[in-house]
């Protein structure tokens, strides 16, 4: 440690660093800013759902509609709490590094015996204060609080995608308690007629319509189409519980209205004009995340290389110290220059810098895995909605000329004229038809919910 005296004491102040951030999001995803002293913040008006709405808030006609159940999903989601409580890590980390740019002042006490002089003389009984600053040290302090911020803008990003996320998990449970609702109404269809056609057996049999194995055959199928409808029951009741965890309502579903269409439509430019999905990757949070979190480490890359580099700061002391010779108190002040620099560590400075690098490489390689993975998704999702759309359609038309066939095949039937198991073979097709039917309609619905996610474009704010 080399010391200088100096016979005034300059003090440098400097400014706080200010780094503007604005979340270029081609969605309406929560915009990132920056307060007065650089650190991220979430502008509301444009973001996600902060808290739990209130009960008065919900839908007027007591029913849980589907643009309320995402909404309220993201103030009841535990993994966007962690994410925010990761972004007042961040923050604290950011304050921290704050302060060591800016002077610093303490109190000492100590109490001695034996020769004044020795080590400053700060061996003499005395008490005073210590105020050092530190006024240059080659952009180290610099480049830790851009990492520091870096780190909590990635932070909030996650905050973004939690969020997303939930209300992603909400969406599909609220498809699934309507593709269940739609399965059950023809699990119940299916029953009633096999129950109509098993209450005539006894007739059926005393008039020798049908053989006593036929008769077998048709109480057999009813008691499946029962079987059936409980299992479609117990999934739907099952996926009724989990909307009820995802948003805290207990209300039921309003039920497959316009809300859902209209929630999910996507807009002309997504499904049939060309679409620039590589923009819309640079957009996505998870990314932007990635983007942060690469940023901070090429910022501490910056770091490591200026550990070997020296230090400067102006430290004044300001004490009284009792003079044992002349016995008695006297104020003493003393202001210097501290220049340090490590010159020799045995390696470790060479292998922090060699970590940094990897960090940064490995936070790069990060981006790219993230945006292709966010591509495939998107445009693969894009694909499949068109495919599901014409799936749907063909089953549509399959399931009602199924219908006709399984009324024919009834009639004929009744009139002795087919085999009771050709009525049978009719029944399956057309139940494992609608069965298709209605996943195919709604597995449309499920990709569209995950393109508008990956778009940003899902309902997030309360009105």
């Amino acid at each position: 440690m080399i010391r200088f005296s100096f016979t005034a004491f300059a003090m440098l102040i400097g400014t706080s660093l200010c780094w503007p951030v604005q979340a270029q999001m081609i969605a309406p995803l929560p915009v990132v800013v920056t307060d007065k002293e650089g650190v991220p913040s979430v502008r509301e008006p444009v973001g996600p759902t902060l808290h739990a709405p209130s009960p008065s808030s919900l839908d007027s006609t007591h029913c849980l509609s589907f643009t309320t159940a995402l909404r309220l999903a993201t103030g009841h989601s535990p993994e966007r709490t962690l994410a925010q409580a990761e972004q007042q890590i961040a923050r604290a980390r950011l304050k921290q590094e704050r302060g060591t740019g800016l002077p610093s002042l303490s109190a000492y006490a100590r109490a001695a015996d034996g020769d004044t002089g020795l080590v400053d003389g700060r061996t003499n009984t005395q008490s005073g204060l210590i105020a050092s600053q530190r006024i240059f040290d080659f952009d180290q302090g610099h480049f830790r609080m851009k990492a520091a911020r870096e780190r909590s803008r990635a932070a909030l990003f996650k905050i973004v995608d939690a969020s997303t996320q939930a209300r992603i998990k909400a969406g599909e449970t609220y498809l699934d308690i309507l593709e269940a609702r739609e399965r059950l109404a023809a699990a119940r269809r299916r029953e009633s007629r096999f129950t109509e056609l098993s209450n005539g057996v006894d007739r059926r049999l005393e008039t020798g319509l049908i053989t006593k194995a036929t008769a077998s055959s048709i109480l057999a199928e009813a008691a499946s189409a029962s079987a059936q409808r409980v299992e479609v029951e117990l999934a739907m009741e099952t996926a009724q519980i989990e909307i009820g965890l995802l948003t805290g309502n207990t209300q039921s579903l309003c039920g497959k209205t316009d809300d859902v269409n209209k929630t999910l439509d996507l807009p002309p430019v997504v499904m049939h004009g060309p679409f620039d999905s590589l923009s819309a990757a640079m957009a996505a949070p998870d990314v932007k995340a990635a983007m942060a979190m690469r940023d901070a480490a090429l910022a501490d890359l910056e770091t490591s290389r200026r550990l070997q580099r020296p230090v400067i700061s102006i430290k004044g002391i300001g004490a009284y110290q009792y003079d044992e010779l002349l016995k008695r108190w006297e104020f003493a002040k003393k202001i210097g220059l501290d220049i340090e620099m490590p010159l020799y560590s045995g390696g470790s400075y060479g292998g922090e810098r060699d970590e940094a690098r990897a960090r940064a490489a490995s936070a790069a390689g990060d981006i790219q895995r993230l945006t292709r993975n966010y591509r495939r998704q998107l445009e693969q999702g894009i694909q499949r909605i068109h495919a599901l759309g014409d799936v749907a359609s063909a089953r549509d038309e399959a399931v009602a000329a199924q219908r006709d066939e399984v009324a024919a095949v009834r009639e004929q039937f009744e009139r002795g004229l087919r085999p009771y198991q050709d009525y049978e073979r009719a029944e399956a097709d057309l139940a494992q038809s609608e069965v298709s039917s209605i996943a195919a309609h709604y597995a449309a619905l499920r990709e569209r919910l995950q393109v508008l996610a990956l778009l940003g474009l899902l309902p997030a704010k309360m009105h």
